[in-house]
């Protein structure tokens, strides 16, 4: 059994047969530790058709810090194999990127004063990217 960390929360939503998810939690664990971030994240797996979407939250009324909510859609099964290698080649370390840039932002710069928001999307072996800053 891996250690999930305690900035890490995970929610996992029951999928359909034929469906996985493109990354384990394990991976996920070990790319966020690697990358030395430690903001709270939030780790949804979700039934809905997204690849992944990353919005990072300013404090507001619900938690009083800043924190990252990363959704990640189910694959249909046949892609899995393609889905994943995609994730681990080329999401993964554009989304530590983006934490990385935005996390290094001054806490008083207009950046880390709004929420922001990133998400890939996956069409066989197609990754697109959109970002807010």
């Amino acid at each position: 059994m891996h250690f999930i960390p305690s900035f890490l929360k995970i929610q996992k939503e029951k999928i359909p047969q034929g469906y996985g998810f493109s990354l384990k939690t394990f991976e996920w664990v070990e790319a966020f530790q690697s990358s030395g971030i430690t903001t709270e994240m939030v780790l949804r797996y979700s039934r809905e058709n997204v690849y992944i979407q990353v919005s990072f939250w300013i404090p507001n009324d619900w938690r009083n810090y800043e924190w990252f909510y990363i959704k990640i859609g189910m694959v249909p099964s046949k892609l899995l194999p393609s889905a994943r290698e995609t994730m681990r080649i080329k999401v993964i370390p554009e989304l530590i990127q983006w934490m990385n840039k935005l996390l290094s932002f001054p806490l008083n710069s207009p950046v880390r004063k709004s929420s922001q928001f990133i998400q890939w999307d996956f069409q066989g072996t197609i990754v697109k990217n959109t970002i807010t800053f």
